[in-house]
C-alpha cells in the first residue's frame, strides 16, 4: 500500500506539469482564433480548425498505434459523444469570441468548472457543501460583473460562450471515463473527426461557408489548430492519468493569465477594469469551488 501511495505521489507532479502545458497551449486558441476571425467567419473557420489535429493524429496512429481500431471500436459511442460535444462547443464559443475580447472570453471559460459540479449533482447524485456553494456564488457574481452594462452584441457573445462551455464540460466528463483506457492521441483524433462532421453540417445548413485565400490568417489558424485542439488537449487528457479532474480544473483556472499575456503581446488588447475585476472574481470562485469539492466530497460521503 505504501509503495502504491509513493508511486501516486511521484506521478502527481508529472500530471500537474502536463496540465500546465496543456493550459498554456489551449490558451493560445483565444488569440489565434480571434486573429483569424478578422478574416473568416466562424462557419468558414471551424472546418479548417479541425483539419490540423485530424492530419497530425492520422500520421501518429497509423505509424505508432496499430491497435487504434480496437480502441475506437470499443469506445465508439463515447468517442462520438465527445466529438459531438466538442463540435457544438467550438461553434458556440467561436461565435461568441467574435464579439468579445479574448481575455473576457477566457474568464467566462472558467464557468466550465461550475457546469462540471452541476453535472455531477444531476448525474452522480453528489451534494454541495458550504464552501462549494460559496465558490458557485462567486463564479456567478463574477459573470454578472462582466455582463453588467454590456451592449447587445457583447451580451449575445457572453451567452454563446457560456452555452459553449456547457458542452465543453460534457466533453471532459466523458473524456475522464476514457482517459485510462484510450490513447490520448486516438481520443483527440476521434474527437476532431466527429467535431468536423458537426461543424460541416452546421456550415452547410447556415449557408455561410465562404472560402477565400489569406496566407497570414491561414498560417496562424493552422498553427493554432495544432497547438490547441491537438497538442494542448492531448496534454490535458494525458494529465488525467496522473491527477484528478478537480486538479485539472484548478490548473485550467489559470488560463486567463496566459490569455492576458498573449492578447497584449500579439494583439495589443486588454480587457477593461470592470471585465478584469469580474474575471478575477470568477477565477477565485473556481479555485474555491474545485478545491472545496476535493474536501467536501469525502466528508459528505461519510455523513451518508
Amino acid at each position: 500500500m505504501s509503495g502504491s501511495t509513493g508511486s501516486l505521489r511521484a506521478e502527481r507532479p508529472k500530471g500537474l506539469l502536463l496540465a500546465t502545458g496543456g493550459v498554456a497551449l489551449v490558451a493560445a486558441n483565444f488569440v489565434t482564433v480571434k486573429y483569424a476571425l478578422a478574416e473568416y467567419n466562424s462557419f468558414t473557420m471551424l472546418p479548417l480548425w479541425f483539419v490540423g489535429p485530424i492530419l497530425a493524429g492520422t500520421v501518429y496512429i497509423v505509424r505508432y498505434r496499430p491497435a487504434w481500431r480496437v480502441q475506437v471500436r470499443r469506445n465508439l459511442w463515447p468517442l462520438l459523444g465527445i466529438g459531438a460535444c466538442s463540435g457544438c462547443s467550438a461553434s458556440l464559443i467561436f461565435a461568441g469570441l467574435d464579439r468579445l475580447d479574448p481575455s473576457v472570453t477566457a474568464f467566462l471559460a472558467r464557468s466550465g468548472a461550475l457546469y462540471s459540479i452541476i453535472l455531477a449533482y444531476i448525474f452522480l447524485g453528489e451534494r454541495f457543501g458550504v464552501r462549494c456553494l460559496s465558490g458557485m456564488a462567486l463564479v456567478l457574481a463574477g459573470v454578472v460583473v462582466i455582463t453588467y452594462r454590456s451592449g447587445a452584441s457583447e451580451l449575445l457573445g457572453i451567452v454563446l460562450v457560456l452555452a459553449g462551455y456547457v458542452f465543453a464540460s460534457l466533453n471532459f466528463l466523458i473524456a475522464k471515463k476514457l482517459a485510462s483506457a484510450t490513447n490520448p492521441v486516438v481520443l483527440i483524433w476521434m474527437r476532431a473527426m466527429a467535431s468536423l462532421a458537426v461543424v460541416v453540417i452546421a456550415a452547410i445548413i447556415s449557408g455561410r461557408f465562404a472560402w477565400h485565400f489569406s496566407a497570414p490568417h491561414l498560417i496562424v489558424l493552422a498553427g493554432g489548430s495544432l497547438l490547441g485542439p491537438f497538442a494542448g488537449q492531448m496534454l490535458s487528457f494525458y494529465s488525467l492519468r496522473y491527477i484528478g479532474l478537480a486538479e485539472l480544473e484548478i490548473m485550467r483556472a489559470t488560463q486567463p493569465l496566459f490569455v492576458l499575456v498573449y492578447s497584449l503581446v500579439f494583439l495589443g488588447m486588454l480587457p477593461g477594469l470592470r471585465e478584469s475585476l469580474g474575471g478575477v472574481v470568477v477565477v477565485v470562485g473556481v479555485i474555491l469551488l474545485v478545491s472545496a469539492r476535493s474536501v467536501e466530497r469525502p466528508r459528505l460521503a461519510q455523513m451518508n
